[in-house]
C-alpha cells in the first residue's frame, strides 16, 4: 500500500470513528434525557444547565457523562476495528485468502472501483443514520417545539401581570408568622383514589389526612392540587410560588455575573415581608447556589440562607457529613428547623421560614433511617417516610409558643422526575394523567371566604397572592404578578385564559421579562 493510500485509508478510518462515536453518543444522552426528565420541557434542561451546578447531585451529572462517554468509545473503537478490517480485506488484494473465497469476494464487492464505490455506500448510509438519529432525538426532547417557542413574543407580561409595587397590601395588626415548606416533588396523585389521587395505595397517608383537616385547593370534588405550566423544576416552583412568575432566563445571554442578582426587577414575598418588619430564613440540606436560589434569596428579602454550609459552621452536623445524594437527609433538616425555631422564635419581629425538603428527590428518592419497609418500591417508602416526618414536625409544632401566631403552608415544588415509579399496576400514567402538586394552608387567618377551594384550575403562580392572603394580608384586587388569591371569586389566568394558552405564552420569549426582571430597567 503507498503512503498516499495509507493516509487516505487512516483519515476514512478517523471519520468514520468519530461518525459512530458521535451517533451514538447522541442516542445516549437523548435517551438518558428522556428516561430521566420525562415531565420537563427541554426548556427546563437549558435553564438548568446553564446554572450554576453546585449541590445539584453533581456527581449523578459526571456519572451520566462517564457512562454515555464510555459507551461510546467503547462502540466507537469496536466498529471502527472492523471498519479497518473489512477496508483491508476488501480493498487491498494482496492478502493471503483462500483463492476461491478471495475471488467469489473479488467478483462480489471490489472488481475495478466497487470497492471505494462499497466504502462510500457504508461511509453515506452511517451519515444518513446519524442526520436521521439527530433529527429523530431532536423531535423526542422536544428541541423542535423549543426552537418554535422562543421564537415567538407574549404580551402576557404586558397584558396581565400585576406589579406588586402598585397593589395595596394591608396587613393584619397583629402580624402573623409564615412557615413555608416546599416538600421535593409531591404531588397530590400520590393519594388514594378514594381521596382524589390516583394511586392503588396511598403513598402519604399523613399529608392526606393533613390537608382534609385544613385547607386544600383542588382541581376536583376531592383532594388535588395546581399545575406547575413549565415550571417543573425547583428553582422555578420557587420562584413560581414567591413571585408570580415563571422562570425564564434569557439562555442567549446567560453568564457567570448573572446569577450574582437573580431578577432584580421583581418585587417579591421576600421583599414584601422584609419591608413589613420580617426576618426572613431560609433552610435546606444542600448547597444553595445551585439554580441561583441563593442570590434569589438574598437579593430578594435578604434571606438568611441556612444550607449545607451554614449547618456546618454552626454545628448542626459534623463537618465530615456528606450522603452521596445531595446534602444531609430530611431527618436532619427538620431537626435543625426545630432548634433555628427556637432561636428566630425569641427575637422582636415576626418570622418567615423557608424550608425545601430532598429525600423524595429522583431517581429512587433517599433511604434514611426512619424509612420502613412498605411497599414494593423504594420510592414508595421514602415517599411514605416524607410523609411521617412531616406530620411529627407538624405535631412538635403545636406545642410550641408561636404556633397560634404562625401560618404553615406545605407545598410541592414540581411534580416528580422518579419517571420509572409506577403509581398504579396498570400504567405509570406519565402520559395519560395531567399529574398535579400537592398543597396545604395550616393555621389560618381568620374571616377567610372557604367555599372556592374545589373545582379551581390554577397554576404555581397562584401561591403568591394566596401564602399572603392566609396570613391575614388583605390583597387589593386580589391578583399579584400573575397569580390570584384563590380565597377570593376571582378567576385566575389559567381559568380565564384558558390552560392551554396560558401554558403556551408562558414558554414563549417575553420582551417585558427581559427588561423589567431580568435588567431591572422599566
Amino acid at each position: 500500500m503507498s503512503n498516499v493510500k495509507k493516509i487516505r485509508c487512516l483519515i476514512g478510518t478517523v471519520l468514520f470513528g468519530l461518525l459512530v462515536f458521535v451517533f451514538v453518543f447522541i442516542i445516549r444522552l437523548a435517551d438518558w434525557y428522556r428516561a430521566e426528565f420525562k415531565t420537563a420541557a427541554f426548556s427546563v434542561v437549558v435553564y438548568q444547565l446553564s446554572t450554576p451546578l453546585t449541590g445539584a447531585g453533581q456527581e449523578r451529572m459526571d456519572s451520566m457523562r462517564a457512562s454515555a462517554l464510555y459507551v461510546s468509545i467503547v462502540i466507537a473503537v469496536v466498529l471502527t476495528v472492523l471498519y479497518l478490517a473489512a477496508d483491508m480485506i476488501f480493498v487491498e488484494h494482496d492478502l493471503n485468502l483462500d483463492v476461491r473465497l478471495k475471488d467469489r469476494i473479488r467478483s462480489f464487492l471490489i472488481r475495478g472501483t466497487t470497492a471505494l464505490k462499497v466504502k462510500k455506500v457504508i461511509s453515506g448510509l452511517l451519515l444518513i443514520s446519524l442526520c436521521a438519529t439527530i433529527v429523530n432525538r431532536a423531535f423526542a426532547v422536544g428541541i423542535p417545539q423549543y426552537i418554535d417557542e422562543i421564537s415567538h413574543n407574549s404580551t402576557i407580561y404586558e397584558d396581565r401581570y400585576v406589579d406588586p409595587q402598585t397593589v395595596q397590601l394591608t396587613f393584619p395588626e397583629n402580624r402573623r408568622n409564615l412557615i413555608l415548606i416546599f416538600l421535593e416533588s409531591m404531588e397530590a396523585s400520590f393519594i388514594d383514589r378514594g381521596n382524589g389521587g390516583i394511586s392503588d395505595v396511598n403513598y402519604i397517608p399523613e399529608l392526606t389526612q393533613i390537608a382534609l383537616d385544613n385547607v386544600s385547593f383542588s382541581t376536583g370534588d376531592k383532594l388535588g392540587g395546581f399545575h406547575i405550566y413549565g415550571m417543573g423544576f425547583t428553582m422555578a416552583g420557587i420562584l413560581a410560588a414567591t413571585a408570580g412568575v415563571n422562570y425564564k432566563l434569557p439562555v442567549y445571554n446567560l453568564n457567570a455575573n448573572i446569577y450574582a442578582e437573580v431578577l432584580p426587577g421583581i418585587t417579591n414575598l421576600g421583599d414584601i415581608l422584609e419591608a413589613e418588619g420580617y426576618g426572613n430564613y431560609y433552610l435546606c440540606g444542600s448547597y444553595s447556589s445551585f439554580s441561583g436560589k441563593k442570590a434569589y434569596l438574598k437579593g430578594h428579602g435578604n434571606y438568611e440562607v441556612m444550607d449545607l454550609s451554614y449547618a456546618y459552621d454552626a454545628g448542626h452536623i459534623s463537618g465530615d457529613y456528606y450522603n452521596d445524594f445531595w446534602g444531609y437527609e430530611d431527618m436532619y433538616l427538620y431537626e435543625i428547623a426545630k432548634k433555628e425555631l427556637d432561636r428566630i422564635s425569641s427575637l422582636d419581629e415576626p418570622f418567615n421560614l423557608t424550608m425545601l425538603t430532598v429525600d423524595t428527590h429522583m431517581p429512587e428518592g433517599y433511604v434514611c433511617d426512619l424509612c420502613k419497609d412498605e411497599f414494593d418500591t423504594q420510592y414508595g417508602n421514602v415517599l411514605a417516610c416524607a410523609s411521617r416526618q412531616l406530620a411529627d414536625f407538624l405535631n412538635w409544632a403545636k406545642t410550641q409558643k408561636w404556633y397560634d401566631d404562625t401560618t404553615i403552608v406545605i407545598m410541592g415544588d414540581h411534580p416528580t422526575m422518579a419517571t420509572n415509579f409506577r403509581i398504579t399496576e396498570e400504567t405509570n400514567e406519565y402520559d395519560v394523567y395531567d399529574r398535579e402538586v400537592y398543597n396545604c394552608f395550616i393555621n389560618c387567618s381568620e374571616g377567610l371566604d372557604l367555599t372556592h377551594m374545589k373545582n379551581r384550575e390554577f397554576s404555581t403562580c397562584d401561591m403568591f397572592p394566596t401564602i399572603l392572603a392566609s396570613m391575614g394580608v388583605d390583597i387589593q384586587g386580589d391578583r399579584l404578578a400573575l397569580g390570584t388569591n384563590l380565597f377570593s371569586g376571582i378567576p385566575t389566568l389559567p381559568e380565564s385564559m384558558g390552560k392551554d394558552e396560558f401554558y403556551e405564552q408562558l414558554q414563549m420569549n417575553s420582551k417585558y421579562y427581559t427588561k423589567v426582571f431580568v435588567e431591572g430597567s422599566r
